[in-house]
């Protein structure tokens, strides 16, 4: 199939040789739909991880396991807010291997949180190395 530029070209970009293909899914990772995700990648401090959030009231960060390229979960936060949260968001970097993330909720409530992993710049954070903080601030 072919699609139709601006002008009604038809072959501007042929939709059957993109070269767009899945290389891997993390399937029934909420039990409500997921709204928003948001990836983290920082080489130096050895972070790959995305974030979902979801109707089901939670959010759960996943990193990928270097040695099988598979996203584990590594923080599952049920409950987070009373109602969907609508959005995740990586905040800044508050030090090394230190990051707040930000959620926003139904509630009319943003939260603010941290997460911290070990640093070790020859490798990959493991579940084992990760703290998680609870909410540093709350804006409603």
């Amino acid at each position: 199939k072919n699609v139709k530029d601006d002008d009604n070209n038809d072959d501007l970009i042929n939709m059957d040789e993109l070269a767009y293909k899945l290389k891997q899914s993390i399937d029934n990772i909420h039990d409500e739909a997921v709204y928003h995700l948001d990836w983290l990648y920082h080489k130096k401090d050895g972070i790959n991880c995305i974030a979902t959030c979801s109707g089901d009231n939670s959010f759960k960060i996943f990193h990928e396991n270097v040695k099988n390229k598979k996203w584990e979960l590594l923080i599952q936060q049920n409950d987070a807010h009373k109602n969907d949260i609508n959005w995740i968001e990586f905040g800044p970097r508050i030090k090394p291997g230190v990051y707040l993330i930000a959620t926003s909720s139904d509630d009319n409530i943003t939260k603010i949180w941290q997460f911290e992993t070990k640093v070790d710049e020859n490798r990959f954070i493991s579940k084992d190395e990760v703290a998680y903080n609870d909410i540093v601030n709350e804006i409603d």
